[in-house]
């Protein structure tokens, strides 16, 4: 009977959200083109990842429309600045208003200890990003990103494939 009851109420509430009765998907509908040569954008985010949380601010460079750049930089609560450099692809968008992007890129990251000073080995990591990207345009200048990322380790052993999840707000200009 419960599983029942939530169908049906899952039933009800997409048929009355989306446009299957007639009524119109409300979609944003761009007033200038967005994924075109030449358009930039600075973005601020805040990410959950194994064991930590933080903040990062990075900067994005539309190449055309299938391809943009973004260079990017954050602190996380425990003592780790890392930077990030990766490529964009997009792989699917609905109604020039939402797009799934794949991304590839690069990471470096060093932690700062104080106690710790004679062991850089250990501090410092450099590795290879993958992940998927999505962008939601809210307006014409700012946009909603959702980020699920897996940095894959080089010099830490310990902690080879790794999990980021983030969510922030771009503004293009």
């Amino acid at each position: 009977m419960f599983n029942q009851s939530v169908i049906t109420v899952l039933f009800i509430f997409l048929g009355l959200t989306f446009s299957v009765f007639g009524k119109p998907n409300r979609v944003y509908v761009l007033q200038r083109p967005i994924h075109t040569h030449g358009c930039h954008g600075i973005e601020v985010s805040y990410g959950v990842s194994h064991k930590m949380h933080g903040i990062s601010v990075g900067y994005a460079y539309h190449i055309n429309e299938i391809w943009h750049m973004k260079l990017s930089g954050g602190f996380s609560n425990k003592n780790l600045l890392t930077v990030y450099n990766t490529y964009h692809y997009n792989l699917f968008n609905h109604y020039e208003s939402t797009f799934l992007n794949f991304l590839l890129g690069c990471q470096g990251s060093y932690k700062f200890h104080h106690a710790c000073w004679e062991y850089c080995s250990k501090r410092f990591n450099i590795g290879a990003q993958l992940g998927l990207e999505l962008e939601k345009y809210i307006t014409d200048y700012l946009l909603l990103i959702l980020l699920a990322e897996t940095p894959i380790s080089f010099l830490d052993k310990d902690d080879v494939f790794n999990y980021r999840f983030s969510a922030g707000l771009r503004i293009t200009f």
